[in-house]
């Protein structure tokens, strides 16, 4: 068995808690963890060999805690992998160092790595920077642009997923006798429910107003009529013919690639303009559940838009989300949550949602910009940077949300070549480390044959 010897004078806590993620979840290895005040850095050994693992980070960190001055220094240095004797599966040979010098040096019996590649897991990991970081956007969110892996040109690499794979390459270079535990690449699609149909986000009174907009103000008669033929349509057709009941599209999709969709419901309207406008206890929302779970798909809660920052909201919407369940005979042994605009403040949601007996969360992804915001492809427990504790609650990273890559107002790639790759680009990515895709498609937005097409090449293995 390895021993991983950490230094005991420095973040502690954050010390163990990344060393766990890194060795029990990510790798399945067996380790021995000790700390210890006569070390400064970390320190593996076994068979009288060892592997030395720089601790900047934690020593930054440790007078300097929540704090600018234990940020990363910009621009970031780069580690060119083609210099080493290592056999690395990396995005690119040059890797982003967030902390640390970039070189490692090898012998036969030791291998002393300059980089933080714990501390930056860490970082990563429990989103750090967007504690000290003071940017939000209007909705109050940490925006992709104030990130370091967007400055720094890294946000479409799983970072964190590297620094594991060049800590295993070194592992196996001391330890070549050495198992790591089996992944397989897998799709998770999931639908925010924000309108369930076309005729319940528009009265009669809305509708005309938009319309009247439409044709005078834009002086789009198209649209006028759309809107116009689509809400008389649904009212003589019923549900059947709602634009935004895709529904059956969705699951039909995913049970003919094999995946299970995570559908997400609003519990509560905290403001009437941006929450949803239904409640769980209507019939058709019901019967949609039902629907749903008898096809093997899950059903979670789309925490309402000032859910993200209050225990007694998230609890209020959780509540009401089990008793719904609990009355259509649904599981709800495992509750997994969405914030509804992708609302998340780093000190304080993870512990509202545990509080709240949510099991785990898939919100961390940028609204702004596709990719890795938490750096990684695999679920990991999040961590609490106020009382500084490991939580129960777990993140299952969101990587692509559909309107960040198509809108003119995030991206604004559209439906060509470029949003199709790109897209293909992050899932493969995924696929690269033996990951999981969690990728977010409204149902309201799958009404073009542009939209379908997209859906369905990322679900398509």
């Amino acid at each position: 068995m390895l021993k991983v010897i950490y230094p005991a004078q420095y973040c502690i806590r954050e010390q163990e808690y990344c060393l766990a993620v890194i060795f029990e979840e990510f790798l399945g290895l067996d380790v021995e963890l000790e700390s210890r005040d006569d070390v400064n850095n970390i320190v593996i050994s076994g068979d009288q060999k060892s592997l030395v693992l720089e601790t900047h980070f934690f020593r930054l960190a440790q007078d300097s805690w929540l704090h600018p001055d234990s940020l990363p220094h910009l621009p970031l240095s780069f580690w060119d992998s083609t210099q080493s004797q290592l056999d690395i599966n990396l995005v690119e040979s040059e890797v982003p160092i967030i902390y640390g010098a970039p070189e490692i040096v090898i012998s036969s019996d030791k291998i002393h790595v300059g980089f933080d590649l714990v501390g930056s897991v860490f970082f990563m990991l429990s989103r750090y920077e967007e504690s000290v970081v003071t940017t939000r956007d209007i909705h109050h969110r940490f925006p992709a642009y104030a990130s370091i892996a967007a400055k720094e040109n890294f946000l479409d690499r799983p970072i964190v997923n590297e620094y594991i794979e060049i800590l295993w390459s070194c592992l196996k270079q001391l330890w070549p006798t050495l198992e790591r535990k089996e992944r397989k690449f897998s799709i998770r699609p999931s639908c925010d429910v924000d309108h369930p149909f076309f005729i319940w986000a528009h009265s009669l009174r809305s509708l005309l107003r938009r319309s009247f907009s439409s044709l005078v103000r834009r002086g789009s008669p198209h649209e006028f009529l759309y809107l116009v033929s689509t809400y008389l349509r649904v009212q003589v057709k019923g549900y059947q013919a709602d634009p935004y009941n895709t529904f059956d599209y969705i699951m039909e999709q995913c049970e003919r690639y094999f995946c299970t969709c995570d559908f997400y419901f609003i519990a509560d309207n905290t403001t009437s303009a941006l929450d949803g406008f239904y409640d769980l206890e209507d019939l058709e929302i019901k019967k949609l559940m039902g629907v749903m779970y008898s096809r093997g798909h899950s059903i979670g809660l789309h925490g309402s838009y000032n859910s993200y920052n209050s225990d007694a909201q998230a609890k209020k919407e959780q509540k009401k989300l089990v008793n719904i369940l609990d009355s259509l005979k649904i599981d709800v042994s495992s509750i997994g949550l969405r914030q509804h605009y992708l609302r998340w403040d780093i000190l304080t949601t993870p512990r509202v949602w545990q509080n709240a007996n949510c099991s785990f969360d898939s919100t961390l992804g940028f609204a702004d910009k596709a990719g890795f915001r938490s750096g990684v492809c695999f679920e990991y427990p999040l961590y609490d940077l106020r009382d500084r504790t490991t939580l129960s609650i777990r993140e299952k990273p969101l990587v692509l949300m559909e309107r960040t890559v198509i809108d003119d107002c995030y991206m604004g790639l559209g439906y060509g070549d470029q949003a199709s790759n790109y897209m293909i680009k992050l899932k493969n990515r995924c696929r690269q480390f033996n990951g999981e895709f969690v990728f977010l498609w409204h149902n309201s937005h799958l009404q073009s044959a542009e939209d379908r097409a997209l859906f369905e090449s990322l679900l398509r293995d």
